[in-house]
């Protein structure tokens, strides 16, 4: 019996070791897995989770930045200090993403993190650049850009960051979990064999006690391991118990919430919650303790310095502590930034809503996707109706429709967009059918589903209405001005015709010597009807300037030359009133200048005549004086002081004013129109000076006025040989045959006793086809040409004459009632020579014939056909000039030869004159008439080669080089140096003396 109990208690006991064993073995390994497990758990939160929050708050940074940066105006220092923030912000959440990538433990957190930096690095972080680049110079585009394409990408940045936050969170709790249970369990196996040891015997009591407190210490370890773990961390992590009082804290909620961990242990939980939120914190603590779980929540917290932060949390009941688990992570700076983002986007949205321009985008497949308010107003359609239809089917006329889809087509296709960057009009389509004009601002928008496009569209319909109607009444303010100046021509024409008469026949008159009282008569007449003729001009050169065709030259002048002839003008009138005129020019003055010399003198002339009218006693004078210069241009003041009867203070306003003078008395008294003051005014403004006056009644009135001129290089002559008298000019013409051309009968009998008067041959032809008619029969050494006339006018006439053989040099000038600068310039075109301006004097159409014939005294001037150019050249090669030609056109008298010579020689220099100014000016339209002018004398005394070239300066007309011009003009001089040395032997016999009317150039 004794043996069978020894038995089994030898039996019991070593069942009884074999248990213990067996629990202690059990017990250690679930301390290891606990172990492992919180190794685990360690090693994600430290090296996957940490890195990937820290990058989710970069991002929000960024965005906060970009946001931001559309606000801040792009001259301020702010918005660079915004884009560089923004960039290293970018930079700081690629390397933690990079770190997190390393470190991720499963393929599936891997993959996550991959697609969440391609997404970053291909998308989000472009589009920052591309707002911010945009901002430069399209804030729209910028706004445009960010509100549809920038914060849909953050938005997926965010939503991939949750996506590969979720795993390692899940993974953490489960290795959290795990060894707690483990820690739990292994409890009831140590306790189990503890009490088994004790009955079974000391040894295996000892051996076991000895176990477990060795598992116990590695259990301790493991616990302060994630003790430390915890206090590392950038989450908070806390335990509560059943109340919601903390029960443990780590060292961030001193960082995050200001308070230190003895503060908080014992301390509810609830009381730190925003109020507003204590209810919704005290069922969530409940929902968790009943055993449930709570992950990714939001709430307010309060701060020990009574801040509010935002944070995100996660709760879980841990049944065998009787303690609620909870890690929480501060998400103040991203919540901040989304909220920027939501306002800014509201913003956005709220301007474009409000905006004055309709704003629409379209997928790419042509359907409506955003509709504003004002597009509701200007197409009728509402947002609900329109967004989801296509847009052609809705605002796009029929017409157009077609090539509305086809250019979206294209796009997609090609990428070739020719709307980007420009403001298009076209007509669009309102509900109710009728078409409004638009002016349409279009931009496409790439975005990870495709292209969208949007648009700005404006209803231009009232303004393309307005341009219509101003369209219409500047079309009809210019017809009504071309109208007023054709009216005004014609009664200048109208008014001329008659004024040849009277002031002709004037002339006539007083050539007859009629006793004192009669010439009195004849001369009041003749001086009233200059004086009506001064109107007429005033009246012309008013309309010209008010119909904007008022053009000024500019071309190389000697000042010396305008002001003799404002002396030459104004000196009798002035001492003919017992007046004394002077003319002081100071020393600094410029001579060579380039403008306009014939409106430079018409200003001076008007002035000084005022002057000399307005003045009884004492005299006149011209002063000019510099205001500014340097080596290209100067300012020049202008002031012409009188001792007259001065002008009222109260007056002066009105004297620049058309049809105005100071005191309506003076047109009873002195005359006049009161347009000379305005033409000035009108003249001197676009001269880019300025007109005034200093008077005083009774003291005098000093008139000035500034101008600027360019200053011309080198020598300036442009002051033509020496006119001849009217007696020289006489001389001239005296046996020359003219034919005169004019309808007007007594027009017709001032002209033909003025010729007949200095001895000149005339025979007359009524209108243009008679003229060409008496040309065949007859030679004549020139025409003097009306230019309206029944059956053929003046201009037809002297075309078809050109084109007559031996006809191509003979001389045609105008003689005509058509005063305007087109009338002398169709008068060129047509090939006439000249222009005289009816009514007639004497003494201009003296000189004019005898400028032009000065090389003919007989038929031999319509003996050289004109040739071609290269037959011209051709002939020049074989001789300079033909002696031959001049011989015949002498009539062989050695004399008259010699006289020839010598006028084409001097019109020759002077033509050279004229071209070297021509040229330094770099006015080809002028080259063109130098050339016109001067090749007729040339082939007149048989210069062919000389007369080649000015035939071919001549076609500078139809645009030429100016460098080709410097070829012809050296060429000029070298064949004019070659003619003077041919004809120098006939310029030194007995009797070359040329009377003084040879002084007359040939044009």
């Amino acid at each position: 019996m004794n043996k069978r109990i020894s038995r089994l208690v030898t039996i019991g006991f070593a069942l009884m070791l074999l248990l213990g064993i067996a629990g202690s073995v059990f017990l250690g390994y679930q301390l290891q897995l606990g172990k492992e497990y919180a190794k685990h758990n360690r090693f994600l939160v430290q090296k996957v989770g940490v890195p990937l929050y820290r990058a989710r708050h970069e991002f929000m940074v960024r965005g906060q930045e970009v946001a931001a940066a559309l606000i801040v105006p792009l001259a301020d220092v702010r918005h660079q200090a915004r884009r560089d923030q923004m960039r290293q912000a970018g930079e700081r959440a690629r390397a933690y993403l990079h770190a997190a990538l390393a470190s991720a433990p499963t393929d599936a957190i891997r993959d996550r993190i991959h697609i969440l930096m391609l997404h970053d690095q291909q998308v989000t972080m472009p589009l920052a650049e591309e707002i911010l680049a945009a901002g430069s110079s399209n804030a729209d585009r910028a706004r445009g850009t960010y509100d549809q394409r920038y914060l849909d990408a953050q938005r997926r940045s965010l939503e991939l960051m949750d996506a590969a936050l979720e795993p390692v969170s899940r993974e953490a709790d489960r290795l959290e979990r795990q060894a707690l249970e483990r820690f739990d369990d292994s409890h009831m196996p140590g306790i189990a064999t503890v009490m088994l040891l004790c009955v079974g015997g000391v040894l295996v009591a000892v051996f076991v006690r000895r176990a477990v407190c060795r598992l116990m210490q590695q259990a301790n370890q493991a616990t302060q391991e994630i003790h430390d773990l915890a206090e590392l961390s950038f989450d908070v992590i806390c335990t509560l118990d059943e109340q919601g009082k903390f029960r443990s804290v780590s060292g961030a909620f001193e960082r995050i919430w200001g308070y230190a961990p003895e503060e908080l242990v014992g301390t509810s939980g609830l009381i730190h919650v925003h109020p507003d939120e204590r209810a919704t914190a005290k069922k969530a603590i409940a929902a968790v303790v009943s055993g449930g779980a709570l992950t990714n929540q939001r709430g307010r917290f309060i701060r020990k310095d009574g801040q509010t932060i935002f944070m995100k949390w996660s709760a879980r009941w841990v049944a065998s502590q009787r303690r609620i688990f909870c890690v929480a992570q501060d998400v103040t700076a991203a919540t901040l930034a989304e909220r920027a983002l939501q306002a800014s986007e509201q913003q956005l949205r709220a301007i474009l809503s409000s905006a004055h321009e309709a704003f629409l985008c379209i997928d790419a497949g042509g359907r409506i996707i955003e509709w504003n308010t004002h597009a509701e107003a200007i197409f009728g359609w509402p947002a609900q109706e329109a967004i989801g239809h296509f847009l052609h089917e809705l605002i796009i006329p029929q017409h157009l429709r077609e090539a509305h889809v086809r250019g979206l087509q294209r796009f997609l296709r090609t990428g070739d967009a020719p709307f980007a960057g420009r403001r298009l009009e076209l007509p669009g389509l309102h509900r109710d059918g009728h078409e409004i004009m638009l002016e349409i601002s279009m931009t496409a928008i790439r975005q990870q589903q495709g292209f969208i496009f949007s648009a700005f569209l404006r209803d231009i319909s009232q303004r393309k209405q307005a341009e219509a109607q101003l369209r219409e009444t500047k079309e009809a303010a210019e017809a009504a001005t071309q109208a007023k100046s054709e009216f005004l021509a014609n009664i200048s024409h109208e008014i001329r015709t008659p004024m040849n008469s009277v002031i002709g026949m004037a002339h006539l008159a007083l050539m007859q010597s009629p006793e004192p009282r009669l010439r009195g008569y004849l001369e009041k007449i003749l001086g009233a009807g200059q004086h009506l003729l001064g109107i007429i001009n005033d009246v012309l050169d008013f309309s010209k300037i008010e119909a904007g065709r008022m053009e000024l030259e500019a071309v190389a002048f000697n000042l010396e030359h305008v002001m003799r002839t404002v002396s030459d003008q104004i000196g009798p009138r002035a001492h003919g009133k017992g007046l004394d005129f002077q003319v002081r020019v100071k020393v600094a003055v410029p001579r060579r200048l380039v403008g306009d010399p014939l409106r430079l003198g018409q200003i001076l002339i008007n002035l000084c005549s005022n002057a000399v009218k307005f003045t009884a006693h004492g005299g006149v004078t011209v002063r000019i004086t510099v205001l500014a210069r340097d080596a290209q241009a100067c300012r020049l003041k202008f002031a012409v002081q009188d001792t007259g009867v001065g002008i009222r203070a109260e007056d002066v306003a009105n004297l620049f004013q058309p049809f105005r003078q100071a005191d309506a008395s003076i047109t009873r008294q002195y005359g006049g129109t009161g347009l000379g003051l305005a033409i000035c005014r009108q003249l001197v403004e676009r001269m880019g000076g300025e007109i005034g006056v200093d008077s005083e009644p009774g003291r005098g009135s000093t008139f000035w006025f500034c101008a600027s001129f360019a200053v011309a290089a080198g020598d300036v002559n442009t002051e033509k040989p020496d006119a001849p008298s009217s007696d020289e000019a006489q001389q001239t013409v005296k046996g020359a045959r003219i034919l005169l051309v004019e309808d007007n009968p007594f027009n017709q009998q001032v002209a033909c006793e003025l010729l007949a008067a200095a001895g000149v041959e005339a025979a007359v032809a009524e209108h243009g086809e008679q003229a060409l008619e008496m040309l065949q029969r007859k030679t004549f050494d020139c025409v003097l040409m009306d230019m309206q006339m029944p059956v053929m006018d003046g201009l037809e006439a002297t075309r078809r004459l050109r084109r007559m053989p031996g006809l191509a040099t003979l001389k045609v000038i105008a003689m005509t009632a058509n005063a305007g600068t087109e009338d002398r310039e169709r008068c060129l075109a047509a090939g006439m020579d000249d222009f005289i301006t009816k009514p007639v004097t004497p003494d201009v159409l003296y000189r004019t014939l005898a400028r032009h014939l000065a090389a003919v005294e007989s038929a031999g001037m319509t003996a050289n056909p004109e040739p071609a150019p290269e037959a011209a050249l051709v002939a020049a090669s074989a001789e300079v000039i033909d002696m031959d030609a001049l011989a015949s056109l002498s009539q062989g008298d050695p004399v008259r030869m010699r006289r020839f010579a010598d006028k084409f020689l001097q019109s020759a220099q002077y033509g050279m004159r004229e071209l070297e100014a021509a040229l330094e000016a770099q006015d080809p339209a002028r080259l063109a008439r130098i050339g016109h002018y001067n090749k007729s004398s040339a082939r007149a005394v048989g210069a062919l080669g000389f007369a080649a070239l000015w035939q071919a300066l001549e076609a500078h007309r139809d645009g030429g080089s100016l460098a080709e011009a410097d070829e012809i003009a050296a060429s000029l001089r070298d064949t004019l140096q070659a003619i003077e040395a041919v004809l120098k032997p006939i310029m030194q016999e007995e009797g070359s003396a040329a009377p003084a009317c040879a002084q007359a150039p040939l044009h």
